[in-house]
């Protein structure tokens, strides 16, 4: 718990060569020994948002905006190469883990 009541979860991550977190955050040890940690607030963005766009900048996690719009924009052309019926197929399966996580699982 921090000074003003809020509880604390220690992430591990990655960074990649510029300083963005690569492959998602664990809430267990990771091994290697490029593997960050940092304690965030319960509620800190990176625990709610697509963790590839915080840069790790003087201790401090830091959304980046445009990183998110490029992600996403890369992410649109890759699926527009995928046929209908596939990407019907993921989208499901990602709703399931969606309402998974929201229940508990993992």
């Amino acid at each position: 718990m921090n000074i003003r009541g809020d509880f604390m979860k220690k992430i591990f991550f990655v960074l990649d060569d510029e300083g963005y977190i690569e492959g998602g955050i664990s809430y267990g040890d990771l091994d290697g020994s490029n593997v960050k940690t940092k304690d965030v607030e319960d509620g800190h963005p990176v625990l709610n948002n697509d963790p590839s766009t915080f840069k790790l900048v003087d201790d401090e996690l830091i959304f980046d905006e445009k990183r998110r719009q490029k992600l996403i924009a890369e992410q649109e052309k890759e699926q527009s190469k995928i046929p209908k019926e596939e990407r019907n197929e993921m989208a499901i399966l990602e709703l399931a883990m969606v309402i998974s996580e929201m229940k508990g699982g993992k």
